[in-house]
């Protein structure tokens, strides 16, 4: 398995608890926000900086990531400035865990292409 595929897999799953969050209960919400927020934003964060240190890759998983990276953080700055903007939540995280879920598939899909497995969009689709 490629290290951009685990990368990618690791920063989806840190992404996973924030988005949840919003469909839980409403006492001590609070406290569990920025401890679920940390992950979510270190998991995208650290994918960015591994993978792009030193070079840009000009395809879809980077751009994807490092779009959920930019809007995490943004988020949280956000969040910490203008506490309302925290309800936010329930649209951004998940649409970023989404988002998460696109670039880990189209790492997936480079890493089969890198070697030499036919990825899932190439090429003429049978119809039965």
């Amino acid at each position: 398995m490629p290290t951009s595929v685990i990368l990618s897999l690791s920063a989806l799953l840190s992404m996973l608890p924030a988005s949840l969050l919003p469909f839980g209960q409403a006492a001590g919400r609070e406290r569990l926000f920025w401890l679920l927020l940390v992950p979510a934003i270190v998991g995208p964060t650290a994918w960015v900086a591994v993978q792009m240190y030193g070079r840009w890759y000009a395809d879809l998983s980077g751009a994807l990531w490092v779009t959920v990276a930019a809007t995490m953080v943004l988020f949280a700055g956000l969040s910490l400035i203008v506490p309302a903007s925290r309800r936010l939540a329930p649209l951004l995280l998940p649409l970023s865990g989404v988002a998460g879920r696109a670039g880990h598939r189209a790492a997936a899909d480079r890493g089969r292409a890198v070697s030499g497995e036919p990825c899932r969009a190439s090429g003429p689709r049978r119809i039965s």
